[in-house]
């Protein structure tokens, strides 16, 4: 009975952000409450790892929220080694980071392309910055030696 009242109460909390939202658009336009019978769907970007090595990809919703607005974002979940299945899995719920809201979907795809590639692309500035200064030192390293 309790967990009924609990939903119940949810249920209402979100029809009232859902009300205020139409009401008044632009100041809810970051809101997560989408149409009724409407599930959030969306689409990833991938991006690669983070150096936490939590896996980061860039999304957008496929449908608008309430205040007609569609949503784009940065999720990040941690992922580990499944031996038995002898692969990476994510662990968890993804974190989702980052929110931003446009009216038109293809600007919010492109924002999300655009974040997944200069990701990629620091990522990748990073790692060869890693392993320069990796050849360096074992550079250093082997002449002492000698």
């Amino acid at each position: 009975m309790n967990t009924d009242m609990m939903k119940e109460l949810a249920r209402l909390e979100r029809l009232t952000e859902g009300f205020r939202a139409r009401r008044e658009p632009d100041a809810n336009k970051l809101t997560l409450t989408m149409n009724p019978g409407v599930a959030l769907t969306y689409r990833r970007f991938e991006a690669g790892t983070n150096r936490d090595g939590e896996e980061v990809s860039f999304c957008v919703a496929d449908h608008t929220n309430t205040a007609g607005y569609v949503l784009s974002w940065r999720e990040t979940q941690k992922v580990r080694k499944n031996y038995f299945m002898d692969r990476m899995v994510r662990v968890g719920d993804p974190r989702r980071r980052q929110f931003s809201a446009t009216k038109y979907r293809a600007t919010a795809l492109r924002l999300a392309e655009r974040r997944a590639e200069k990701f990629k692309a620091r990522v990748a500035k990073l790692k060869a910055a890693k392993d320069a200064k990796a050849l360096k030192l074992n550079a250093a390293v082997g002449e002492e030696v000698l």
